[in-house]
């Protein structure tokens, strides 16, 4: 079939053969390195000006070409797992042919209509240390309920907003299975995508039902990080607004649109990148973390990796005082009076 690249996007002669416009004038209108790509061939579809620049930078004529041209390395088989509706996302790292960079790339199905046609393809750093810089605002009240769990998937460390999300005391949470809090028919679906997360130490991501505190369903996006040892991890629940009562074949309706599913991945992975870092701390568990809300939490964790107030407000598109605001109440809630007792707190010095 034919097609030409017209301003970011392929037109082709069967209108029904790619996405609706807004989802394509959507992505090639982001400030973040955004791909969709069709599943198959892997055809680039739309591109923000971002990815066109990162995949090439001097032409930067990517629409319509597979994306295996700008890789150096091979196909991760990932897509195989979204088409089969094992998954709704994963994490993979691959190396750009033109820097010869590692970069961070979450895929995810733009919607969970079966066949699976077209993903979305959001490219991060790999970084090195700490959590890896994930751009987005924050500025609405529908913020992630972050926490990790041990190897026996046991929770031990639960934001406080799983309080108002679910109906949940954090106390109460911790030291249960996170299996628990899941509508028994998802609860394979869970295993299979911690097994993708412990055989290849990246992150998934899913659609399924958690069980509020009154035993509702609650429809959630839910994103896997792999700790060690495996399978135990770190996750993040962003409720979709919506209770249900069905099977599990009812999760597989119309997903969020796209820029609703940037936003929500683009949260979900700061709250379990931030619950991760947490995680990972020599000084854990301290249970005044419990008290700490998702945006604490993230807040913490990028203090604690070496970020100071200023360039934390331009990660999170917040004001100094808005960050200022968060610390001072996480400085309350863990008992300390400034950023230096917090990092000593949370990052004590070895016993000689």
């Amino acid at each position: 079939m034919q097609s030409a690249a017209v301003e970011g996007r392929v037109v082709n002669e069967s209108p029904t053969s790619e996405p609706a416009y807004e989802i394509i004038d959507i992505v090639s209108r982001s400030a973040m390195p955004v791909l969709i790509l069709e599943v198959r061939s892997e055809r680039i579809v739309a591109a923000s000006p971002a990815a066109r620049e990162l995949l090439e930078p001097v032409a930067r004529c990517v629409v319509g070409r597979s994306f295996e041209e700008f890789a150096a390395d091979g196909p991760t088989g990932g897509i195989e797992l979204i088409v089969g509706g094992r998954i709704a996302g994963y994490e993979a790292h691959r190396v750009i042919e033109k820097t010869g960079e590692s970069w961070r790339f979450w895929v995810r199905a733009i919607d969970e209509s079966r066949p699976v046609r077209f993903v979305l393809v959001v490219i991060l750093p790999s970084a090195a240390e700490g959590p890896t810089p994930i751009p987005g605002r924050d500025d609405d009240a529908l913020l992630p309920v972050v926490g990790s769990t041990d190897a026996r998937l046991i929770i031990d460390g639960i934001s406080s907003d799983v309080d108002c999300a679910l109906g949940y005391r954090p106390q109460d949470v911790i030291g249960t299975s996170l299996l628990a809090m899941l509508d028994p028919g998802d609860v394979a679906a869970i295993l299979t995508a911690l097994a993708q997360t412990a055989s290849t130490g990246h992150g998934v991501t899913l659609r399924t039902r958690v069980l509020r505190a009154d035993r509702v369903r609650l429809v959630c996006e839910l994103v896997l990080l792999p700790l060690v040892p495996p399978p135990s991890c770190t996750f993040a629940l962003l409720p979709d607004g919506s209770a249900e009562v069905g099977g599990a074949g009812d999760v597989n309706r119309d997903g969020p649109s796209v820029s609703t599913l940037l936003t929500r991945l683009s949260r979900g992975l700061r709250g379990a990148a931030a619950s991760q870092v947490l995680a990972a701390l020599p000084g854990r568990p301290v249970a005044g973390l419990a008290r700490l809300s998702s945006r604490e939490l993230d807040v913490v964790s990028r203090l604690l990796t070496g970020d100071r107030v200023p360039a934390i407000a331009q990660q999170l598109f917040l004001s100094q005082g808005t960050i200022r605001n968060h610390l001072s109440s996480s400085f309350a809630k863990l008992g300390v009076s400034s950023q230096q007792e917090l990092i000593a707190l949370l990052r004590p010095k070895p016993v000689d």
